[in-house]
């Protein structure tokens, strides 16, 4: 439910962007030919400041300013609409696995998707962890830092945060690979697990690991998945969990 603040906002707020601004923002957050992004969006927001994109032309875009060579991410578990539509379109495959499953399409889809369901949720074998081996970003249109999920990838590769922020209990679910069933083991997230985002913000933004981008009110964070990586396996336990 939308609040009477934010209702208000919306009310006030008439900002907005054309096709060609809209564009050349996503090229500003990295959006280029050969780049690696995972990326994750708002419909809501892009629709709020662009009347004229749909999910499916947003995808499209995305797909065009990375070509030729370039890769994009998406979570596959997100509802939102961009990120279904991506989902859906021509050529994107998709990582296994039971709770956290990563939509890829691109030059390394298959290199960074393959490994999934070899580890766990968010450590080494998983999407989230090897954007850095391709020099990857991640970037939010419209969406914030809150809803990353490479925020984990520290939490299970620091031992003590993983004891803290991963159930105990191993779940076991049956998959399948190429028509070949499996048991996949893994820990699920615990939930209610308090993290002072606001700290783990303004500390990215000190030091340059997070960038903000905007134009005509629509807001794009950006994060270098390597460099964001190794400042966050110093934060995970001496701020980022109050």
């Amino acid at each position: 439910m939308i609040s009477i603040f934010a209702k208000l906002e919306r009310a006030i707020d008439k900002r907005s962007l054309d096709e060609t601004q809209f564009r050349d923002l996503l090229k500003r957050t990295g959006f280029k030919p050969g780049g690696v992004l995972m990326t994750h969006t708002s419909m809501e927001e892009v629709a709020r400041r662009v009347s004229e994109m749909t999910a499916s032309t947003v995808v499209d875009m995305m797909k065009d300013l990375v070509s030729p060579g370039g890769t994009i991410l998406m979570p596959a578990f997100d509802t939102d609409a961009i990120a279904e539509a991506f989902r859906l379109s021509e050529g994107a495959v998709a990582s296994i696995h039971p709770t956290h499953p990563v939509t890829a399409w691109g030059k390394h889809a298959l290199a960074l998707t393959a490994t999934h369901h070899l580890g766990g949720t968010f450590d080494t074998f998983s999407p989230f962890y090897k954007l850095r081996e391709h020099d990857g970003v991640v970037v939010g249109i419209g969406a914030g830092l809150e809803i990353f999920p490479i925020i984990h990838v520290a939490e299970e590769l620091h031992t003590a945060a993983r004891l803290r922020v991963f159930e105990k209990e191993v779940r076991t679910v049956r998959m399948s690979e190429n028509n070949a069933a499996f048991e996949y083991a893994y820990r699920a997230l615990r939930e209610g697990v308090e993290r002072d985002y606001d700290f783990l913000e303004q500390t990215l933004l000190r030091d340059g690991t997070l960038r903000y981008y905007s134009k005509g009110g629509l807001k794009c964070e950006v994060l270098g998945a390597d460099a964001f990586l190794r400042r966050n396996m110093d934060l995970v336990f001496v701020g980022l969990h109050p």
